[in-house]
């Protein structure tokens, strides 16, 4: 729900593949079992977060984060600003959950919606089990900005935001001009309202009666071949 987790994981999801298409992701932090350890994280109410790597041998998650993140920083620092600021803030991140999670209100969904709660149960005088607490706990989620509370703490300015408004508007209609998403964008605006039946995908777009056209490159606008191609 927010900006800045959504930013920070893309982010960072960025930077180790960046690390394995180098060769130059860390060696030995194999999980045994990744799925069985993301289920212990995410309920670990007292935040060892522990994992266990192939060998057998228990780790932090923190820990095992740590060890990519310092090989990211001495192979990608400099490599651009998005990349740059991923890198900071996740540093900046593992030194907050080592420290203190509270400090990622605002940031970091989890903690967020645990701030809420604990602090609706301290006014309230209500407990975990309490009904409202799973109405709450759903409520973090909602998209109606009039309910959602994770949308209520960007109003209160708690949020760290990565976006304005008129940017989100401008996007809505506005895909990206350096990729392929450029060339869907103008295929679908000058077919919508004249009820010409297409297909479209990720890498290609079909208008019935005329030749499939591909777009296979993720990274070319292919902004003139889909105006020939809508003279077909």
């Amino acid at each position: 729900m927010l900006e800045y987790a959504t930013a920070l994981k893309f982010g960072t999801t960025s930077v180790m593949l960046s690390l394995i298409e180098e060769g130059a992701a860390p060696d030995g932090w194999s999980l045994r079992d990744p799925v069985l350890d993301l289920k212990q994280i995410s309920r670990d109410p007292n935040w060892h977060w522990l994992v266990t790597l192939e060998n057998g041998k228990k780790v932090s998650a923190i820990e095992l984060q740590d060890a990519f993140l310092t090989e990211a920083e001495r192979h990608l620092r400099g490599k651009d600003a998005d990349t740059d600021w991923t890198l900071s803030e996740w540093r900046n991140t593992l030194e907050a959950l080592s420290n203190d999670p509270y400090h990622l209100v605002g940031k970091i969904d989890w903690v967020s919606k645990r701030w809420l709660l604990e602090t609706f149960m301290e006014a309230e005088k209500k407990g975990w089990n309490d009904p409202w607490m799973a109405s709450l706990d759903l409520e973090y989620h909602n998209l109606n900005p009039a309910r959602s509370l994770s949308l209520g703490l960007e109003e209160e300015e708690k949020a760290a935001r990565r976006t304005t408004p008129n940017a989100i508007d401008l996007a809505m209609d506005s895909p990206p001009r350096n990729t392929r998403a450029s060339a869907r964008g103008e295929l679908i605006r000058s077919l919508v309202g004249k009820g010409v039946p297409y297909v479209i995908n990720w890498s290609a777009f079909y208008i019935e009666g005329k030749q499939l056209f591909s777009m296979d490159d993720p990274f070319n606008t292919y902004t003139a071949e889909a105006k020939n191609y809508l003279k077909i």
